[in-house]
This record gives C-alpha cells, sequence and structure tokens, in this order.
C-alpha cells in the first residue's frame, strides 16, 4: 500500500546578463515498482521508512509537453526515458504510471536519430532502445533538438537525467563513438548559464523539505565554513581516459565521538572516490569498511548477503565519519548512515568493495558541493542542514569564475574569492521534483555485486514502424481529426558492447 510522502521541488531560472537555474528538490514514496534508489545491488527487498531520499527531477519532453519525472544522478551523462510502449512498461504499466513515460507518437517536435541505444549500469540493469531529439524543459529553461535515450527494451525502472561528461556518455562505447550536447552543455549553449558548473545541496536526510540542484550558482545560505578547491582526478578504471567523471582523492577517514578522534589502520590511505547522487549508500574499501564496522559496533556477514547491521539508536550519538580531502574535512553525522528501521534495528549506510570507491548519498548529504566541468574542479563545503534561506552568487565562466567565499555558521561570509559575484533575491516559479521513502518489508537483501562488464555481442535486425495518430481524448470535448501517418526503418545492426556506468540499483519486489 503506497503512502506519499510529497515535497514539492522548484526550480528557478534568473534571466539577467547570466542566468542560472534553481532546482531545490523533495521526496515522494517509492513503494511503486517505478521508484528505486541506486546501489550496487541486483536485488534488495529493503525500503525506505527514514524518509531516505531518491532524488528526482521534473522535466518535460515533446510537443504538447509530456511531464516526466527523472532521477538526478553525477555518476551517468545521457537523459534516458522510459516509454510506455517498451516490454518493461506494457508487462508491469505501474513503472511508467508512478513516473512518467514518453510517447514519440504524441510528440509532434520528435525526431528518430538511430536505434543503437545500449546502456548498461553499475547494479545489472540496462536498456536498449532509440536516440532521439525532442524540446526538452526544466523548469523555465527550454531547450530544442533536445539528444535523449528511449527505453525500448529495459530493466531500468526509472527515467535517469546524467549531469556529467560528455565524454563519458554511453554513445562513447559504441562502434563508432560519439559525444553530443548533453543537459549541462545545452544549457550553456542556450545561454542559460555560463559555465558548465552546477552545486548540489542534498541537505539532512531526515528533512522531508529536500535540497536544491543550482546550475550556474552557488548558495552561501547551505553552508558552513570554507567552500574548498579539490581537483579533479583521472578516472582510475581507466587513467588513460582522463577526467570523464566526478573522481577526486581522497586522503583519510577517521571518526569521532564525543569529542575524541579515533583513528582507522587503514584510514591514511590516499584513495580516488566518485562523488555520485545516482548511489544511495557509500562503498568503501574492504578493509576500512570492516574498521568502522568494528568501531560503530554494526555487524556484518557477507555470506548473509545483508546489509551491515546497526541499532537505530546510534543514529542520535554524538559520532562522526570525517572525510579528509587535503583542504577540507567533511565531518558527516552517524545519523546520515543509519537507515532503514526495523523494529529497532537499522541498516548502516556503508558497504565494503573491493571494486570502485563510491560517496552516495549517505555522504553527500553532509557536503555542499559544486561540480566545475570547465575547469574540472569540485569544490566541498560542509552542508548547513535545514536552511530555507539562500544568498545565490552567480559562477562566471573563466577559470576562476566559482565564487567560494567562506562562511561562518551564523551565515555571514568572511572572506571572499577575486572574482566578481551577484546577489540575488528571487521568486521562485515552481517545478516538481520528488525525494522516495517507503516502509522497510523485510531485512533480506541480496549481495552486492560488481561493475558487469559484457563482452558478446549480438546481431539485430530491427523493424521501427511507427504510427502517429491524434485522437479525441476522453477529458476534453476539444475537436480532432483523425490522422495517421506511418514511419518504417528496417535495419541489420551490430549491438555494441555497453558502456557501463556506476550507478547502483536497489529493487523494491512487491
Amino acid at each position: 500500500m503506497r503512502s506519499t510522502l510529497c515535497s514539492i521541488v522548484s526550480f528557478l531560472l534568473i534571466t539577467e546578463a547570466n542566468a542560472l537555474l534553481s532546482i531545490p528538490f523533495t521526496k515522494v514514496d517509492p513503494s511503486t515498482k517505478g521508484s528505486r534508489r541506486s546501489l550496487q545491488k541486483k536485488s534488495i527487498s529493503v525500503a525506505y521508512l527514514n524518509q531516505f531520499p531518491v532524488y528526482v527531477v521534473d522535466i518535460t519532453l515533446g510537443t504538447p509537453p509530456q511531464s516526466i519525472q527523472v532521477q538526478l544522478d553525477t555518476g551517468s551523462s545521457d537523459l534516458v526515458v522510459e516509454t510506455s510502449s517498451s516490454d518493461l512498461c506494457t508487462s508491469d504499466p505501474t513503472v511508467c504510471s508512478g513516473r512518467g513515460a514518453y510517447n514519440a507518437n504524441a510528440s509532434t517536435t520528435y525526431q528518430y536519430r538511430s536505434s543503437d541505444l545500449v546502456i548498461l549500469y553499475g547494479g545489472g540493469d540496462g536498456a536498449t532502445g532509440d536516440y532521439a531529439t525532442d524540446h526538452f524543459s526544466i523548469g523555465s529553461a527550454s531547450l530544442t533538438g533536445f539528444e535523449f535515450g528511449i527505453m525500448y527494451k529495459s530493466t531500468v525502472l526509472e527515467g535517469i537525467l546524467g549531469v556529467g561528461f560528455e565524454e563519458n556518455e554511453f554513445t562513447t562505447g559504441l562502434d563508432t563513438p560519439r559525444t553530443y550536447p548533453n543537459l549541462p552543455v545545452s544549457l550553456v549553449t542556450a545561454g542559460y548559464i555560463p559555465s558548465r558548473a552546477f552545486s548540489l545541496y542534498l541537505n539532512d536526510d531526515q528533512d522531508p523539505t529536500g535540497g536544491t540542484l543550482l546550475f550556474g550558482g552557488v548558495d552561501t545560505e547551505k553552508y558552513c565554513g570554507p567552500l574548498a578547491q579539490v581537483p579533479m582526478v583521472p578516472d582510475p578504471r581507466d587513467p588513460g581516459l582522463g577526467i570523464i567523471a566526478y573522481f577526486v582523492a581522497l586522503s583519510g577517514i577517521n571518526a569521532a565521538k564525543n569529542g575524541v578522534t579515533h583513528s582507522f589502520a587503514s584510514g591514511s590511505n590516499s584513495i580516488e572516490v566518485l562523488l555520485d547522487s545516482g548511489t544511495t549508500l557509500t562503498q568503501l574499501p574492504s578493509d576500512l569498511a570492516a574498521e568502522i564496522f568494528t568501531y560503530l559496533g554494526a555487524t556484518y556477514d557477507p555470506a548473509s548477503d545483508s546489509l551491515p547491521e546497526i541499532p537505530c539508536s546510534t543514529a542520535t550519538q554524538d559520532i562522526t565519519i570525517n572525510f579528509n580531502f587535503g583542504p577540507i574535512t567533511i565531518k558527516a553525522p552517524i545519523s546520515q548512515f543509519v537507515v532503514f528501521p526495523d523494529s529497532g534495528t537499522c541498516n548502516l549506510g556503508i558497504l565494503p568493495t573491493d571494486d570502485t570507491i563510491i560517496l552516495g548519498d549517505t555522504f553527500l548529504s553532509s557536503a555542499y558541493t559544486v561540480y566545475d566541468l570547465d575547469n574540472k574542479v569540485i569544490y566541498l563545503a560542509q552542508a548547513k542542514f535545514s536552511s530555507n534561506s539562500e544568498n545565490i552568487l552567480e559562477i562566471e565562466a573563466g577559470v576562476d569564475g566559482v565564487p567560494h567565499p567562506s562562511v561562518n555558521c551564523g551565515g555571514s561570509t568572511t572572506t571572499t574569492t577575486t572574482t566578481t559575484t551577484t546577489t540575488h533575491t528571487t521568486t521562485k516559479p515552481t517545478i516538481t521534483t520528488t525525494k522516495t521513502t517507503t516502509k522497510k518489508t523485510t531485512t533480506t537483501t541480496k549481495k552486492p555485486t560488481t561493475t558487469k562488464k559484457v563482452t558478446t555481442t549480438a546481431k539485430k535486425t530491427t523493424t521501427k514502424c511507427t504510427t502517429k495518430k491524434t485522437t479525441t481524448k476522453p477529458t476534453t470535448t476539444k475537436k480532432t481529426t483523425m490522422k495517421t501517418t506511418t514511419k518504417c526503418t528496417k535495419k541489420t545492426t551490430t549491438k555494441p558492447k555497453p558502456k557501463t556506468t556506476t550507478r547502483k540499483y536497489y529493487h523494491w519486489q512487491h
């Protein structure tokens, strides 16, 4: 039974000399199959009771506009959407009814591009389908001829809005690699923002008001202390590719309880970590994770295929897990890691891994993060929880275009950068975004899986026939005429090896 916790997320577009696009987000209930949270798990029967978020934003595609909710993902780079004619939505219509789906035949501005969409996410879910272009809007920003993927055959249970580098798009894994202007690039090209940069404020996972995604700006009311510059580093999975994802160097991890610092033997090792809003939990090296489990009193048995367990009362203790990035240390309260309560027992939002190290939402909620793609730099600050005020400084183009003043905990700016910044007072047009919760039905979970690599190719003969029909809708008295057009494209293609991203999934099973 679905019990919806809903908070509205709004977008804000300021149209001045340089524009910025602000997207605060909220929470909704992921109790339907059409909602889930990403994690390196192929099948986990766990649900959210503690308002643990799925971050989704409202977009529209097509003419007339079709409203769809898609999950925000800093770990991938493509927009991919569900379609009601897919095998997934045909077999289970609730997948598409919960978040919305795209219908190419209902859009007069739809343009078919190709049938070589092949995607694979780290949890094992993937899709095949088409690339297309159409009118796209997010908040007050509208883009024409925006390219995206349509998932016709899919195990991916919601649309995904990737905001990473073009070099990490799925099209770069095709037999003939290519890139296309994704959302950060398109917003710059259209003049909405001056550079490919955005800030992310997830807020306290226990706070139903949600957080903010801000393209082209920094909100000094959302963090405390310095906003420190941390350079991105090459992707450790393939360093020869250079910087194509949001990896940074983590210098070390320790903890503190009641003000007393505790060091971990494995916590002084420098490691490359991915800052990924598309992954729910934080995944740390196995030896370090084991030390943290012992320190916190968490129990974890890899053979049992379960997540680490910890008393729910731990969430109220004065404990922080401290992540040292060199110029700044982010102190993440233990409350952000205690998730999925069930009769006094909770799970710990940290997993051991011998694969890619990912700082997911259980870490990112404690950080204010600025992703500067143009300069390949991340800015990090200690997040200020439950801040309802704003003071937005515009990000400019150039090497030092991101304003990064230090802010004291009272909220006033104590130092500023040499860049010229502008403070905006604005009114917010509303747009919906969501942050998801469900009740925990079982504590049985599947063991994390590593990122899959598919080495086989398959011959596929596809016949694309679409019939566009305009019919009289039951909910309106507007008279329409029947118009039928048929478009068929028959081709034999070799499906390329899917490009794998690190996005990890939770599957809710009912």
